[in-house]
């Protein structure tokens, strides 16, 4: 069903008594609890009623839902009160937004920060320095930090390709090697341009570094090493414009880690660059 009649919570109360007696279980937990049918990702909402994943997506493919994204978004929209979808934070008339916004970005950091590992960050560093080339890939707002990526990385002498359309990123996907390296940047990891090519890596046997925001995706679980960044909200439907500061914070993590590890020859790199660019300043 593409067109929806009437509201998520109205279709379920409709197909109450069409349900099995499992599917009742599910509506009867979403009717009771929507604000966390909306926070859970799939496989926490499955066990927190009790059911499989499988049975799940079967629900909401019973009451019209394309697929358990869909219904969450559909679920979320309604919901969610109009101010909080633009930004991860629900914002209130007489709040300073300069402290909401930095405030956001401090909460993102710290707990990105707790959650991120030395050995993962040491492990990447390897892998994209013995990369015949290293591919840059992000869809959106998550291209923005790829590129903010790319711009650090080249400063180090190693083979970085990006490109911004879709279709020629599934280009680019389309002709990796078993040894280049994949970093794909994606806020909720279940973007279908980013699985499509994700899917075509896989095929390819990519290494693949996936930073994301959703370590339940699909994406990050079939990453070979996920570097997970932590916001507040579910990411369903609001703007998370932290994730893509912790994010860039990533890019400079790895940035630096590179540095430590080619030494001499980052700053002759380093060196070269900064040479050709100065000539460009009066």
């Amino acid at each position: 069903m593409d067109k929806m009649q009437g509201s998520c919570m109205y279709l379920i109360n409709q197909m109450y008594h069409h349900l099995s007696t499992s599917h009742r279980r599910i509506a009867d937990y979403i009717l009771e609890h929507p604000d966390k049918a909306v926070e859970l990702s799939i496989d926490k909402l499955a066990a927190e009623i009790g059911t499989s994943e499988s049975t799940l997506v079967r629900f909401v493919r019973k009451i019209g839902y394309s697929g358990y994204q869909h219904f969450r978004l559909s679920l979320a929209t309604e919901i969610t009160p109009a101010v909080k979808r633009v930004y991860e934070n629900e914002i209130h008339e007489g709040d300073h937004i300069i402290q909401t916004i930095f405030n956001s970005a401090h909460s993102t950091l710290q707990a990105t920060q707790e959650l991120l590992k030395e050995e993962d960050i040491h492990e990447i560093s390897k892998r994209l320095l013995t990369a015949q080339n290293i591919l840059l890939f992000g869809i959106g707002g998550s291209y923005i930090v790829a590129l903010d990526g790319f711009h650090k990385f080249v400063r180090l002498g190693l083979n970085i390709k990006i490109v911004e359309d879709f279709h020629m990123q599934l280009m680019v996907a389309s002709q990796a090697k078993e040894d280049d390296v994949a970093i794909i940047y994606s806020h909720t990891g279940i973007n279908v341009d980013v699985l499509s090519i994700l899917r075509e890596l896989k095929i390819q046997k990519t290494p693949i570094i996936s930073i994301t925001s959703n370590c339940h995706s699909q994406l990050a679980a079939e990453s070979d090493l996920t570097l997970p960044v932590h916001v507040k909200n579910s990411g369903v439907i609001s703007e998370a414009f932290s994730a893509r500061i912790a994010q860039i914070a990533i890019n400079d993590l790895l940035y630096l880690s590179l540095l430590q590890e080619k030494k001499e020859e980052a700053i002759t790199q380093l060196e070269k660059m900064q040479s050709v660019i100065s000539k460009r300043r009066l």
